[in-house]
């Protein structure tokens, strides 16, 4: 009976080496991809932006009377993660829908005058 078995060859030091750099390697172009491709989507959010800002401004008739001017917080963007993917940051611009019409209170002067017709009448 032989003593030797049947077994796969062992790779060499250097092949293991090697094997690792080349692993590092495409870890690397792998994370310069990842940047590369964030880059890109947050240009694109900055020209979408600007594209809709400059329709906005062409055309001052589109412009939505609930629409009102809002400065960003920090807690926008926790609440909104969609603005932190389309690159609006803490301090920017930008438009949100007003739901209720801004209706200016009425004077407790006036108030008074409508109290007193009722009373007289």
């Amino acid at each position: 009976m032989s003593t030797e078995k049947n077994t796969p060859e062992q790779p060499s030091k250097d092949q293991i080496i090697a094997w690792y750099k080349e692993q590092i390697e495409v870890a690397t172009l792998r994370r310069d991809l990842s940047a590369l491709q964030a880059e890109i989507a947050k240009n694109e959010a900055q020209r979408t932006q600007a594209t809709i800002l400059m329709a906005q401004m062409q055309d001052p008739t589109s412009q939505n009377q609930n629409e009102v001017e809002h400065e960003v917080t920090q807690e926008d963007l926790d609440a909104n993660p969609e603005l932190v993917q389309n690159g609006v940051k803490v301090g920017d611009k930008i438009l949100v829908s007003n739901p209720r019409p801004q209706v200016a209170p009425e004077q407790p002067e006036e108030e008074d005058e409508k109290l007193r017709k009722l009373n007289q009448e």
